[in-house]
């Protein structure tokens, strides 16, 4: 017979379990809980977004929809955006960069002297941005969103509360226990995940590109988190046992073998641990303890989220384009797989207008990612053969646990790599996939016109049987009449 809890909820387990289970709880919530004095305060997420040739129409329409397009007559002037992508995208070479600056929320009006205005996503408060020509197919958009006072403290909600374990039915039979731990653990990674999708919608509805405007995309934009703690020092390996329940453990920070430091950016290191097995989201994180983030901040806002927001637009967003191409790629990977596929199935004898359906459907594809994905991965392939080029301007991550610092190179580096093995991998792919294609197309022509042909003999031996009978007749009448 279930127990019920003091909410009246039918549990599993009985009464002993039940008193033992709320012992645990009490304990689990005390080991867990933020030390005093400690604040963890979300400053923001960064956003990259990717335009290729079918999508940068997309970001044209939503340049001038935004009303970002336009010479301000202050000085200096700001870059018109619509002539900058005309010039760049003309170019045979990439590099160019055109700085948005700060973006305000609407409400605030234009700012005096110029600048761009935007509705921000909720709880976030401004925005940082700079436009990447990368290669002259492929531009790139980073936004930095700033969290507002109110989101700044999300993270900490979770351990506000004091947690009972819950009695959850699986679907297969049987049940399942998460307890104060694993249930803060839950909360913190749906605040994450809500924080990211507000951004990730914001970006579809303002400025769809690749990542999120792409009816083939998966569903995920490559961001990185930035926080800071005040007592704990993010991705420093914690005491195996102690750290197993402390709240460094249950925000994820606490892994220091995927964690990285660039000199560049003193106090502050990039972990690669997501919590989606497989980085799904291609979700980076960004953290620093407060005392040892470098106090030079005063040019750009001092030590609050406005101010990290403009110093760290500065320094990461040459890392997170070099990011962004490894996701893009990705995306295109998983799109010629599907593809692959789709070819496979339509290759199966099935009736002639599920065929043709198909092969429009295929057509559709392959003539507007496809196509990107082959003038895109040609262009990136030359730009990662040249060192000097892929990795200007990006910091060089290093990383911090003493044996992969010994045997890996930096994160640049890596990325660049990747870059090579993707770029030559896709290449193969997409042409693979293009002859499978023509085969295929030739093989159900082929089908096509043998119906037709049989059809046509059929038609034919009617006609002339017709017209023997109709003959026969015609005689028959003849000698009847005579």
């Amino acid at each position: 017979m279930p127990f019920h809890d003091r909410h009246g909820r039918a549990t599993a387990g009985n009464r002993e379990d039940r008193l033992y289970r709320l012992q645990r709880d009490a304990e689990e919530n005390q080991a867990s809980a933020l030390l005093p004095g400690e604040e963890i305060r979300f400053v923001g997420l960064t956003c990259v977004e990717m335009y290729t040739p079918s999508t940068i129409g997309a970001l044209r329409r939503s340049l001038v929809h935004l009303e970002w397009v336009r010479d301000d007559e202050f000085e200096p002037p700001f870059t018109n955006l619509d002539r900058w992508l005309d010039i760049t995208r003309g170019n045979p070479f990439g590099g160019a960069w055109a700085n948005l600056s700060r973006i305000g929320d609407k409400s605030e009006g234009r700012p005096l002297g110029g600048g761009l205005t935007a509705v921000m996503p909720v709880g976030f408060s401004e925005a940082w941005a700079g436009l990447y020509s990368i290669t002259p197919s492929l531009s790139c958009l980073v936004l930095h969103f700033v969290a507002d006072d109110t989101t700044a403290l999300s993270l900490h909600q979770p351990f506000q509360v004091e947690w009972e374990t819950e009695w959850r039915r699986r679907d297969g039979g049987g049940w399942t226990m998460p307890g104060p731990v694993n249930l803060r653990r839950e909360a913190v990674n749906n605040i994450r995940r809500d924080l990211r999708e507000r951004c990730h919608d914001w970006m579809g509805a303002n400025l769809p590109g690749v990542f999120t405007g792409s009816r083939n995309s998966s569903g995920a934009m490559p961001s990185i988190e930035i926080f800071t703690c005040e007592l704990a020092r993010p991705f420093t390996r914690t005491d195996p046992v102690a750290g197993i329940d402390a709240y460094p453990h249950v925000l994820r920070i606490d892994n220091e073998f995927d964690a990285l430091a660039a000199d560049g950016l003193p106090g502050w290191r990039l972990s690669l641990l997501d919590d989606e097995i497989g980085n799904r989201d291609y979700a980076l994180r960004l953290g620093a303890r407060v005392a040892d983030i470098d106090n030079d901040l005063n040019p750009y806002g001092g030590l609050t989220n406005h101010g990290l927001g403009n110093y760290l637009s500065h320094r990461i967003s040459g890392f997170a384009t070099r990011y962004g191409i490894n996701c893009l790629l990705a995306e295109y990977e998983r799109h010629v797989a599907g593809i692959r596929d789709r070819v496979a199935a339509s290759s199966q004898p099935t009736n002639r207008r599920e065929q043709v359906a198909q092969f429009e459907h295929l057509f559709r594809l392959v003539t507007d990612e496809s196509f990107d994905a082959r003038i895109v991965a040609s262009e990136l392939r030359v730009m990662a053969q040249e060192e000097w080029r892929f990795c200007r301007e990006v910091l060089p991550f290093k990383y911090i646990h003493e044996w992969r610092r010994e045997h890996e190179p930096d994160l640049a580096s890596n990325l660049r790599e990747s870059t090579l093995i993707r770029t030559e991998n896709l290449l193969a792919a997409e042409q693979l996939l293009r002859d499978s294609i023509s085969n295929v197309s030739s093989i159900v022509t082929a089908r096509v016109d043998l119906r037709l042909a049989t059809t046509v003999l059929w038609l034919t031996w009617v006609a002339v049987g017709t017209g023997v009978i109709a003959l026969v007749v015609s005689i028959l009448a003849l000698l009847g009449g005579g």
